[in-house]
């Protein structure tokens, strides 16, 4: 299954209710949704009767009649799923504007956490994403209270996944990126590395991304990044969570930046 976006695809139906549509053919001039989409691929549409409109995203299927449809409600001219009374309607493809790509995420009010256990930074999570294919990339402004501290993140999937892999990385003076400790400032010319962590497990409370060994300056900003590749097959959200490696307040600050990608 895959996300596929195509021009001209329209056709017209007579389902009433909430439920699945059944596709009576192309309007003079257009695409049948299995012609231009392709059987059991995924895509956003509108359906409309001159006075009401629905936005929704489904999966096509070839059958006889054709079918599809209407797993994740977006818009409506009623502000919720329509319920269809008797009469022909028209559905055609759209790539709507509330569905940019990429989405951008920046932190409005600053992250704390002075413990170890992990919450969520709400500010910089993607939500109600449709099956597919996602890299999520956050560049991330971290400050530590006290320079013996240092910090950790979880990425969580909320829906079913097929594949996961995340990451963090930061500069660092360490000779090894085990043993690095983040710089916020480092200009020699030897014994610089990227410190990093990587993952394939989904973590929230006991974040699995880190911790590195404390922190070169306190109180100074440090920039790190965190990054995802994740298949989903149902709605979900993608999170970014954090913690403290020790009891000491670590912060995430304004401007701390998410960009999400779906590349199917």
């Amino acid at each position: 299954m895959a996300f596929v976006n195509a021009d001209r695809i329209k056709e017209t139906s007579t389902t009433t209710g909430t439920g699945t549509y059944s596709l009576d053919g192309a309007v003079t001039g257009f695409r049948t949704f299995v012609t231009g989409i392709g059987t059991a691929n995924r895509c956003m549409y509108i359906a409309e009767n001159g006075t009401d409109w629905e936005l929704n995203e489904g999966v096509v299927t070839d059958a006889t009649p054709d079918t599809l449809t209407r797993d994740r409600f977006m818009l409506s001219s009623t502000g919720s799923a329509i319920s269809w009374a008797a009469g022909t309607r028209t559905l055609f493809v759209i790539y709507p504007a509330i569905e940019t790509n990429p989405k951008i995420r920046h932190l409005a009010a600053r992250y704390t956490n002075a413990t170890s256990t992990g919450t969520e930074v709400t500010g910089l999570s993607f939500n109600n994403l449709s099956p597919g294919t996602y890299w999520v990339k956050w560049k991330l402004l971290y400050e530590a209270l006290a320079s013996t501290s240092s910090i950790k993140f979880g990425v969580n999937i909320t829906g079913a996944v097929n594949e996961f892999v995340a990451h963090a990385y930061f500069p660092s003076a360490g000779v090894t990126g085990a043993t690095g400790t983040m710089h916020d400032a480092n200009n020699a010319t030897t014994g610089q590395v990227y410190a990093y962590a990587n993952t394939r497990t989904e973590s929230t409370t006991a974040p699995n991304l880190g911790p590195w060994i404390a922190t070169t300056t306190a109180a100074v900003p440090h920039m790190l990044e965190v990054e995802c590749l994740v298949v989903v097959t149902a709605l979900t959200d993608i999170e970014l969570w954090c913690a403290s490696e020790v009891t000491a307040e670590i912060s995430l600050e304004i401007g701390s930046s998410g960009l999400c990608f779906r590349t199917n």
